[in-house]
């Protein structure tokens, strides 16, 4: 079905680009970027494709190291071919070296899987869960392909390039947090479904933990966009530092929605996943068109956060619910999020007093850091059993750092008596 979606995509689309070149740009010179774009398209079809038949072997070891090659080769020869020179189509190039990286090896560590002795067992219930998430991601993959398209006409190509980059440097620290924790929440959730333990309470852990790690480091990086922009782009595309901050909140926001989906995952709700990824890749180029022509790349940024967002709350939260695996901690989650307001502010702050001077990049970060430990520290957002959680979690050989920094930090430590 993959190789099926992936060759009807590269046909079609690899004689549609000078139509669309001439219909949005009014000349066929643009043809050979929607041909890249076409390229992408296709491989990322079938990356798509045989990641899923990795995922239903349940290889966990061999998924993460995917997820880290895949990373590895798509942002590094993106911006090694940036920097060379190519602009828009280096960046492209690095997308499609990426999801060919991760199709190659995600179709040889499940080939036993999918032709294998395992191919005996019935279809119908592999079936049932890998061609849900295939469908919608290669529809959120086609939308989100035009939507690449309207940045292109509405900013032009030098601005396209610089929303390039800035939506690959805020995606890096997401990705890296995002399959760094996918990678422990999703086996424990599967052990947990198999011996039927999977609850909210299971869920609502994972969601406080992960938004405590990610989201006032979020904000602080956010606040840190003006300088960081000038830094990687150079002064003729600071104004795009808005752009940025947007995708890195709206990144924050949606790290709190990664226990939830791997839970859906682990339940085998598939077909919910799958409509998530339709509806946020739908609303992102409904709005697209609007918010590009009135804001620019915020506008565009504005619009992918709206639609992760919306798929989000409109789809995978409502049916989390009806399994009994939605249960927040409001109080907690308000906590961790005035954490990283304090911290956005205050370094916010300190950047306008002193004119978002570039070589103070270091003063920021380390006022934006004491800021974020203060206010975790002021609004109690760690407690001391997260003390324990965490020491059982490292390894032997680093537990005593750990226990120092925790200790230097101030944070709160567990009754020694307790402890005994």
């Amino acid at each position: 079905m993959g190789l099926i979606i992936s060759t009807v995509a590269a046909i079609a689309f690899w004689y549609l680009p000078p139509s669309l070149s001439r219909m949005y740009y009014g000349v066929t010179g643009y043809a050979w970027l929607i041909k890249l774009m076409a390229l992408d398209l296709a491989v990322n079809a079938y990356s798509n494709y045989a990641y899923v038949a990795l995922q239903a072997s349940m290889r966990f070891g061999r998924w993460g190291l995917v997820q880290a090659l895949w990373a590895l080769v798509r942002y590094g020869v993106g911006l090694a071919f940036l920097f060379a020179g190519f602009g828009s189509a280096g960046l492209i190039a690095g997308w499609v070296a990426g999801d060919a990286v991760s199709a190659a090896f995600s179709t040889y560590w499940s080939l036993d899987f999918i032709i294998g002795n395992k191919a005996k067992a019935p279809l119908l219930p592999a079936i049932s869960f890998a061609v849900p998430l295939a469908i919608g991601y290669y529809t959120a993959t086609v939308l989100q392909n035009l939507d690449k398209l309207f940045v292109l006409k509405y900013i032009g190509l030098a601005e396209m390039g610089s929303y390039s980059v800035i939506m690959i440097s805020s995606a890096m620290l997401q990705t890296a947090v995002y399959n760094s924790l996918s990678n422990a929440i999703y086996p424990a959730f599967v052990k947990f479904e198999e011996s039927s333990a999977l609850s909210g309470d299971a869920v609502a852990a994972a969601i406080r933990y992960v938004t405590v790690l990610t989201v006032p480091p979020f904000f602080l990086v956010a606040a840190l966009g003006r300088p960081l922009i000038r830094l990687l782009l150079g002064p003729a595309f600071v104004h795009d530092w808005e752009a940025f901050a947007v995708l890195m909140v709206g990144h924050a926001a949606m790290n709190y929605d990664l226990p939830i989906t791997q839970a859906l995952q682990a339940r085998k709700a598939t077909k919910t996943l799958g409509t998530q990824a339709i509806v946020s890749a739908a609303v992102i180029a409904a709005l697209s068109p609007p918010l590009i022509a009135r804001w620019l790349a915020t506008g565009a940024a504005v619009a992918y956060v709206l639609g992760r967002l919306t798929g989000f709350l409109g789809v995978a939260a409502p049916k989390a619910r009806s399994l009994g695996l939605l249960k927040i901690d409001l109080r907690e989650y308000a906590k961790t999020i005035s954490a990283a307001i304090i911290t956005f502010a205050v370094t916010l702050t300190a950047e306008v007093v002193t004119g978002f001077g570039l070589a103070l990049l270091p003063l920021y970060i380390a006022l934006g850091g004491v800021a974020m430990v203060a206010s975790l520290r002021v609004l109690r957002v760690l407690r001391a059993d997260d003390y324990i959680a965490l020491i059982e979690a490292t390894p032997v050989s680093l537990r005593g750092l750990v226990a120092r920094t925790w200790s230097l930090l101030g944070l709160p430590m567990p009754d020694p008596q307790r402890a005994q």
